[in-house]
């Protein structure tokens, strides 16, 4: 079943109404990369140090010390902090697992196959996560 909507006069099809919303869970991290497995979801990137809108707040106010968060921000997103990998349940959207890389992915820089995690960081190299043996 799907509804009608009209914009400007004319009449479109808006997505079938199927989906249902589970839940939301906030990540620390600059997501780049997501795979799923199981029950579930692998994300990856950068960390998130800054809340855009306090700092946005805070630049409108003229904060100094807000430059010194920016940056740090801005090293991060370029690689300098490394990355944080979690496992996040898909039933509940708790986190269940995090580490820390080196250096986070690349754009879409993550496949899982043969329960192994791969990821290609931007520092050209491709690393793999696994259960020891």
């Amino acid at each position: 079943h799907t509804r009608l909507r009209t914009v400007t006069g004319v009449q479109t099809c808006a997505l079938p109404i199927f989906v249902k919303f589970d839940w939301t869970s906030y990540a620390p991290v600059v997501v780049r990369a997501m795979v799923m497995a199981g029950r579930s979801v692998m994300i990856s990137g950068p960390p998130d140090l800054v809340d855009e809108e306090y700092a946005f707040e805070r630049l409108t106010k003229k904060d100094p010390a807000i430059q010194n968060e920016l940056a740090e921000q801005d090293a991060a997103l370029n690689g300098e902090r490394g990355g944080v990998m979690q496992f996040v349940n898909t039933d509940t959207g708790e986190t269940s697992k995090e580490f820390k890389l080196d250096r986070p992915p690349v754009w879409d820089g993550m496949a899982i196959a043969h329960g192994r995690i791969y990821v290609s960081t931007t520092d050209g190299k491709v690393q793999c996560y696994g259960v020891a043996k």
